[in-house]
C-alpha cells in the first residue's frame, strides 16, 4: 500500500477528533443516557479509522503504522 505523508496523518487524526467530538455532542443534545466506547489499539499504529461494524461487532478499518504504510484490520468482540 502507499505510503501516506504527514499532512495526511494529521488530517485524518483532526477528522477522527472532531467525528468523535460531534458524536459526543449529537448524544448529550439527544438526551441519550449511556454509550460504550471502545479503544481499539492496533499494535504498531500510530492511527486507526474504523470503517464498519456489523452485527456480530465485528469491527473492521485501516490503520497507519509508524512508517506511514496504511494496512488493513480486523477487529472482533
Amino acid at each position: 500500500m502507499p505510503r501516506l505523508p504527514r499532512s495526511a496523518h494529521l488530517h485524518l487524526r483532526r477528522r477522527l477528533m472532531l467525528g468523535a467530538i460531534a458524536v459526543t455532542i449529537l448524544a448529550l443534545a439527544s438526551g441519550a443516557s449511556a454509550f460504550n466506547f471502545t479503544t481499539i489499539d492496533v499494535p504498531g499504529g500510530v492511527a486507526t479509522l474504523p470503517a464498519g461494524i456489523n452485527r456480530a461487532g465485528n469491527i473492521v478499518g485501516l490503520y497507519t503504522d509508524a512508517a506511514g504504510n496504511a494496512h488493513g484490520f480486523l477487529a472482533v468482540p
